[in-house]
């Protein structure tokens, strides 16, 4: 299975985001389109880190060291809306974990729910229905998540 194809994450709601215009930060951070970033403290956009969430990248970072001219489009999260990321490679989703906040891995081009809560980012709030197998969900398979809300806090 790809992983969330190709994407870290995919808006499940329905609901269209807000779009802002944002200047890319430095490299030392890259990410490409469908990841998490955040602002960094010089007010540019870098790959999200330890619950410090702003939005969703609409485009890849292009590697330079963030001109003036180098400016992208940045979907802002919905706290209200629900959202599909995948579960580890090697993690089937269950319904255990249906209501309980975990923390997500935040890896350019690859997002995922890790299987720890210590810093939780999201919770889950249901287990994609095309992962069944009919027994089982797949490993790697995808949750329905919503962020929580101390991820809107200005950091």
């Amino acid at each position: 299975m790809a992983r969330q194809q190709d994407d870290s994450i995919l808006l499940y709601s329905g609901v269209e985001s807000q779009v802002i215009t944002v200047q890319e930060g430095t490299t030392a951070a890259s990410y490409v389109a469908n990841d998490l970033i955040r602002f960094e403290s010089t007010g540019q956009v870098i790959l999200a880190t330890n619950a410090v969430i702003a939005g969703i990248a609409t485009e890849a970072a292009t590697g330079s060291t963030g001109g003036v001219s180098d400016v992208q489009d940045m979907a802002l999260l919905d706290p209200t809306a629900l959202y599909i990321m995948t579960a580890a490679s090697a993690v089937a989703p269950t319904q255990a974990m249906v209501g309980d906040p975990y923390n997500l891995d935040f890896t350019a081009g690859g997002h995922w729910v890790e299987t720890t809560s210590t810093t939780p980012e999201v919770y889950i709030v249901g287990l994609y229905p095309e992962d069944y197998t009919g027994s089982a969900y797949t490993a790697g398979g995808r949750y329905i998540i919503r962020f929580l809300w101390k991820n809107f806090a200005p950091q």
